[in-house]
């Protein structure tokens, strides 16, 4: 990994750029959430899909996010088989910094956006189309932004990291 000496976007930026982008977006502010537990306190704020990110690294040196309900139980060594990765582990905190820009317990889709040189692999879970909205913390824990399916795919596709969906549970995968 390269030293990265851009300026990371921050939570207001990002917001400014979904505005940029005419996305309709709604945030909420709350105690810093670290875990899915943590989060299931709060679900009740926001209707919509609420879900764990998962920052990972494979033997290849390749990087990976995984976002999937929260509910959703993801075998790391199946999921790397169904995605032709070689062997998943955690990312280190220093390296979602350097890629992303973000802290532990802030991991989310919308932290994509630091990523200018697509060092890291989208992958959604299918099942998180079926809901309307997403919510996701914008760049920090202690927010959630509720963000429209449909819009939250036309960002990903923005910021060149349109994702590769995923059933844990079998072996389909999908571009969106």
């Amino acid at each position: 990994m390269t030293h990265n000496t851009k300026t990371m976007l921050t939570d207001e930026e990002l917001m400014h750029k979904l505005s940029d982008l005419s996305i309709e977006s709604v945030m909420l502010s709350h105690q810093p959430l670290m875990t899915v537990e943590d989060q299931n306190a709060q679900k009740h704020l926001s209707h919509g899909a609420h879900s764990k990110n998962l920052f990972l690294k494979d033997k290849a040196n390749k990087f990976w996010m995984i976002t999937a309900l929260d509910d959703t139980s993801i075998n790391l060594k199946n999921a790397a088989k169904q995605l032709g990765a070689v062997k998943f582990t955690f990312a280190k905190p220093a390296e979602m910094l350097e890629l992303l820009g973000i802290t532990p317990g802030s991991v989310s889709p919308f932290a994509l956006i630091n990523d200018t040189t697509n060092q890291v692999t989208f992958v959604l879970e299918k099942r998180m189309l079926d809901y309307s909205h997403q919510n996701f913390h914008p760049l920090r824990n202690d927010r959630t932004v509720r963000i429209g399916t449909e819009d939250f795919l036309a960002f990903t596709k923005h910021i060149d990291h349109a994702p590769i969906l995923f059933d844990p549970g079998d072996d389909g995968i999908q571009t969106a």
